[in-house]
């Protein structure tokens, strides 16, 4: 065994300020808001920080899928729909982006994508899933999640349940929140997944 010398301990304002520059080229029309990822090799333990206090205050429809996979013109057509149906009610939304372990900036072609899907709202690239796992997303070719004021409200995983389901779900949260609330009918086949 070879001597090493031991790791100094950053402090937690040095520790923020690194995490926000290095998530910095991983997010697409934001400053960082969360990130998670191993911080010591020997301890393979995924660490979540929120680097913006005001993610937690806010409600988020969080999804995951990879932009760049043969069916993601349909998935984001989807994506889109929901995202149009419920953001008036106050809902943020964010997308995760998949990449390969260790990427340290969205790749162009990623970027290319969003800009020419119009895409208007924040993107994370996630390297090695970190992020979308520890939220509990489905990772496998898309997931959903509604996350209220920093909990997890409802989910939803491709293969799990229909996304018609899910979307009935989310609705019958809502209304529990606000039975008011001028809500879009749901309609089965407009859902291609």
């Amino acid at each position: 065994m070879v001597w090493k010398p031991p790791k100094k301990k950053l402090s937690l304002e040095k520790m923020m300020a690194l995490a926000k520059s290095l998530s910095t080229p991983l997010w697409f029309r934001s400053k960082p808001l969360i990130r998670a990822s191993i911080e010591d090799e020997d301890n393979p333990v995924v660490v979540v920080r929120i680097l913006d206090p005001t993610f937690l205050e806010k409600r988020w429809l969080i999804c995951t899928f990879d932009p760049m996979a043969q069916d993601s013109d349909v998935i984001s057509q989807q994506v889109r729909l929901l995202n149009s149906r419920y953001s008036f009610v106050g809902f943020e939304f964010l997308l995760i982006v998949p990449l390969a372990p260790k990427t340290e900036e969205i790749p162009p072609n990623v970027v290319t994508w969003l800009e020419q899907n119009h895409w208007h709202t924040v993107a994370v690239g996630d390297p090695a899933s970190h992020l979308a796992k520890t939220l509990g997303l489905s990772t496998a070719k898309v997931g959903v999640m509604v996350l209220d004021a920093g909990k997890p409200a409802l989910g939803w995983g491709f293969g799990k349940e229909s996304f018609f389901s899910f979307e009935l779900k989310l609705q019958k949260w809502l209304r529990e929140r606000d039975p008011g609330l001028p809500l879009h009918d749901p309609d089965e086949s407009s859902f291609k997944f």
